[in-house]
C-alpha cells in the first residue's frame, strides 16, 4: 500500500468518525467506548454529562 493512499484513507476515516488525527489516543478511546459500550455507554455518558 502506498503511503499517499494510507494518508488519504486516514483523513477520510478521521472525517467519517470525527476523530482528530493529531490526537490518536482520544480517537482510540472513543472507538473503544463505542465498541464495548454500544448504545448503553453512550446513553449513560449523556446522562452523566
Amino acid at each position: 500500500m502506498k503511503k499517499k493512499n494510507l494518508l488519504k484513507n486516514a483523513m477520510r476515516y478521521s472525517a467519517m468518525y470525527r476523530i482528530p488525527i493529531w490526537n490518536p489516543f482520544a480517537g482510540v478511546q472513543e472507538l473503544l467506548l463505542a465498541w464495548h459500550g454500544g448504545g448503553l455507554s453512550c446513553g449513560s455518558f449523556v446522562a452523566t454529562a
